[in-house]
């Protein structure tokens, strides 16, 4: 009766062994899904304000002046040119919430971060600083992100910093 009791518990203990190794691979197979979908929802929003600039050249003149710093651009104009930067920006925010949670990889928070460099660069968006700064103010860390890469100001014709960077060089 003990031999029986013992094969029991032992037969027990295998089984709970493949459920663990199962839900590891359940838990590994949902974080690649929740990585994908993060991904997706970045393309999807990102899309939405190209598709606005490609299908309307007085959208695409509004946002060329407006990234400029040109002041040929009317009151109307300007809260046009704020809002589609505001829906650019909602993108890199996605994308460090996504990347401060752990869903967005080094790597791709990298290339991220520099097109954002790159997007607030252009005098336009540099008369923007207090706007987007205020505007993002219910994140902090998202502001101390923003203005870290104010501060920085990357040359984009420095491609070589950019790529030791993101391989972990720096």
């Amino acid at each position: 009766m003990n031999n029986l009791a013992l094969i029991a518990e032992v037969g027990a203990a295998i089984a709970v062994l493949i459920s663990v190794i199962y839900l590891a691979f359940q838990v590994r197979d949902g974080s690649r899904s929740n990585r994908a979908a993060a991904v997706a929802t970045l393309l999807n929003q990102y899309d939405s304000p190209n598709s606005v600039l490609a299908a309307s050249t007085e959208a695409a003149r509004v946002f060329r002046l407006g990234f400029e710093g040109s002041n040929e651009l009317n009151a109307d104009e300007t809260v046009q040119f704020q809002a589609m930067c505001v829906q650019y920006l909602t993108v890199y925010h996605t994308a460090y919430r996504f990347h401060e949670d752990g869903i967005l990889g080094d790597e791709h928070w990298a290339v991220f971060r520099r097109d954002l460099a790159e997007f607030t660069d252009y005098p336009g968006m540099l008369a923007l600083k207090s706007y987007f700064l205020a505007y993002y103010s219910p994140d902090p860390e998202f502001v101390e992100e923003l203005r870290d890469i104010y501060e920085e100001r990357v040359d984009s014709s420095d491609d070589a910093k950019f790529f030791d960077s993101v391989k972990g060089k720096t």
